[in-house]
């Protein structure tokens, strides 16, 4: 079950909309990353739904399969970061 505890803050302090976010990769300067972001109806379970990280490769698509058929998801997109071989 998610864990709706800081959109209830933060829709009680007068946000519409709250947005999710998560990203996968070794980071941009090891590797390529990959950023998500969604918003779910509020109060919504969706079983299995944790960070992408701990999840297996199977679960993540029947999870993205499972969050596009919500009504109210209208768009997705991904975004891909390579890394450009530099250093800091």
């Amino acid at each position: 079950m998610l864990n709706w505890d800081i959109e209830s803050g933060v829709l009680k302090e007068g946000f519409t909309v709250v947005c999710g976010c998560d990203e996968a990769g070794r980071g941009p300067l090891a590797g390529p990353v990959f950023a998500a972001a969604v918003v779910l109806p509020y109060g919504i379970d969706i079983e299995g739904l944790n960070d992408s990280k701990r999840l297996p490769a199977k679960q993540r698509d029947r999870l993205y399969d499972e969050i596009k058929e919500i009504k109210k998801f209208k768009n997705s997109s991904i975004i891909y970061l390579k890394s450009s071989g530099r250093s800091f």
